[in-house]
């Protein structure tokens, strides 16, 4: 609490003593809430499939798949909770998870299986536009 008499017995100015009062008893601004969440934010592992089959052909190295111990030719057997057998299985899964999620990859590398931690980046807008789009119904689907 600010003490009157103490700040009149120092000489303080009387308008100085004013303002500090006010700044003292004013309410602080309310902080504003962070946005909601993106309903369409989705995960991206960043990886490149080989040609054939769920081998790996490319790692991005800006995104954290690169940190996690993934290799260029170590071939996909699950990812998190779904045994993988096709790239859209793969896709899916991670496409419907954010940005941040830690994944536990099982892959095999030189015949032996290796489990990685892998967490998904975020998806550029080209990735981001086909989520949206898979995951809106259309005019005359019924929304549950």
């Amino acid at each position: 609490m600010f003490d009157t008499r103490r700040a009149e017995e120092s000489n303080v100015p009387r308008s100085l003593m004013i303002v500090l009062l006010t700044a003292a008893t004013a309410a602080a601004a309310p902080v504003p809430k962070p946005p909601p969440p993106d309903p369409f934010e989705v995960g991206r592992m960043g990886i490149t499939f080989t040609d054939e089959g769920l081998g790996v052909s490319a790692i991005e190295p800006s995104l954290p798949v690169a940190k996690s111990g993934l290799r260029v030719g170590d071939e996909f057997v699950s990812v998190g909770p779904v045994e993988a057998k096709t790239r859209r299985d793969i896709q899916l899964l991670v496409g419907g998870l954010r940005p941040g999620t830690k994944l536990a990859v099982v892959v095999n590398r030189n015949g032996e299986r290796h489990t990685l931690t892998v967490m998904l980046g975020e998806a550029d807008d080209r990735v981001k536009a086909a989520f949206r789009q898979l995951r809106t119904p259309a005019e005359d689907e019924p929304v549950p």
